[in-house]
């Protein structure tokens, strides 16, 4: 992460390539360009909500990979 001067504001630049691989960067790993890095977001990631497991269903058909099986224990919104 950058914080990024930008004329008279400050912004945080993120390279989701550059995150570590942690189970709280799921979420960026969804959006990032390399395939292997969509798959560790795609498996790491929890939704919370039917518009989050929505957005994980098609960002994998996007990208045509599968979605991992659920956990033990996961409730399945949709």
């Amino acid at each position: 992460m950058y914080d990024v001067d930008w004329g008279s504001r400050r912004i945080r630049l993120i390279v989701l390539n550059a995150l570590a691989e942690d189970p709280r960067n799921a979420p960026w790993e969804l959006f990032a360009s390399e395939l292997d890095r969509i798959r560790y977001g795609l498996a790491h990631y929890r939704p919370r909500s039917p518009t989050a497991h929505l957005l994980r269903f098609h960002l994998a058909n996007v990208h045509r990979l599968e979605l991992p099986q659920p956990f033990k224990g996961a409730s399945n919104i949709l």
